[in-house]
């Protein structure tokens, strides 16, 4: 059975995925996916309620 070798474009990164099956094939993706998704989750969000309290005070 050949082997799947596939290049794929996630957030503009090229990556290459390697696997011996598209079932492999999917779950490499999805990791890939969800570790842009998680890193873009941990990036720590602005704290509007202390803009606000601070350019109310101001």
């Amino acid at each position: 059975m050949a082997k799947i070798n596939r290049a794929v474009t996630i957030n503009g990164e090229k990556r290459w995925i390697r696997a011996n099956t598209e079932q492999e094939y999917i779950d490499k993706a999805a990791k890939l996916l969800g570790a842009n998704s998680q890193q873009e989750q941990d990036k720590p969000k602005h704290p509007f309620r202390e803009y606000a309290n601070n350019w109310f005070e101001v």
